[in-house]
């Protein structure tokens, strides 16, 4: 028999909705480059929203399914990669405004992802 830790599955469940909560605006913003942009900077910025945004659901999904020991370096790493990706589609946008949208929202939350795993027990503890 296997036991988790409450702790680590509470820290779990908390990170990957963290990672879902943030997912979705970015995916939201996503699409609306993709379908409404008639350049291509914007086209090209919507593409790697979309990639950051599928990286945050499939791995709030991963953490929600199965507590794993590695989670929290794989939280971490997807962060480290959102604020690169935010950084790189900054200069894409032309207004302040498209600005904070488009590269403020995954800094965002890479941020609050980063911190919450940061904050996560560094192993959970099994027993069996």
């Amino acid at each position: 028999m296997t036991h988790v830790d409450s702790t680590s599955l509470s820290t779990g469940r908390t990170l990957g909705l963290t990672w879902l909560g943030a997912s979705a605006p970015v995916g939201i913003v996503a699409t609306l480059l993709l379908l409404i942009s008639d350049q291509s900077d914007d086209r090209t910025a919507g593409v790697l929203l979309w990639v950051l945004a599928a990286i945050g659901l499939a791995l709030g999904a991963w953490i929600l399914t199965s507590p794993h020991d590695r989670l929290r370096q794989a939280s971490l790493a997807a962060s480290a990669l959102w604020l690169v990706g935010a950084v790189v589609v900054y200069p894409t946008q032309e207004f302040t405004a498209d600005r904070l949208w488009v590269s403020g929202l995954p800094a965002l939350g890479a941020l609050v992802t980063a911190v919450v795993a940061w904050r996560a027990p560094r192993h959970s503890r099994v027993t069996r």
